[in-house]
């Protein structure tokens, strides 16, 4: 009985290992870094948002706005305190990703392992497992590497949307209330 794997059954094993890497890669690069990186983007794109264009607008139509806006104060100061802390919504869904992700590395480790165990144990195959996880490492250094460099000096400068985009819809929003 030869103990050697065939060779599809290497392939298979190897890209499953590559799978896991990746995608673990990838989870813990999002949840550790970009979420974060995209969040203090958030939040500075709309504080810009607010200091370059609210005042502006605000003191053109001073006379206007500010019986508005003193007669609203006791709801702004309500909104303010709604929304003080995040939405338990989006802290649930947010869990729920995450759970997700670590589930899903979890079962493809354990897929991982019981196709190994599986060729060691009782088809008695010699399994190379330090030379794909040698392969894969070495190649998932090297990618990793790369796509921390595109994501930290490309991604991260690239505008997804104007940021007139949400004062615009903060008017439109307004406008569209108050009529």
């Amino acid at each position: 009985m030869d103990s050697q794997l065939k060779k599809s059954t290497y392939v298979g094993l190897n890209i499953t290992i590559h799978i896991i890497i990746l995608f673990s890669f990838l989870s813990l690069f999002f949840f550790l870094y970009v979420s974060k990186v995209e969040q203090d983007a958030f939040k500075s794109e709309i504080g810009n948002l607010i200091e370059e264009n609210m005042y502006t607008i605000l003191e053109d139509h001073k006379d206007t706005i500010k019986p508005m806006i003193t007669n609203a104060n006791e709801a702004l100061i309500v909104l303010k305190n709604e929304y003080a802390q995040p939405e338990s919504v989006t802290s649930k869904q947010n869990s729920f990703v995450k759970f997700t992700a670590g589930f899903t590395i979890l079962m493809l480790l354990g897929i991982c392992i019981s196709i190994t165990l599986t060729l060691m144990v009782d088809c008695k195959k010699k399994v190379p497992l330090w030379p794909i996880l040698l392969e894969n490492t070495i190649t998932f250094l090297l990618v990793g590497v790369i796509e921390f460099l595109f994501f930290t000096k490309i991604a991260v400068k690239y505008v997804p949307a104007p940021p007139t985009l949400m004062l615009k819809t903060i008017f439109q929003t307004f406008a569209s209330t108050f009529n």
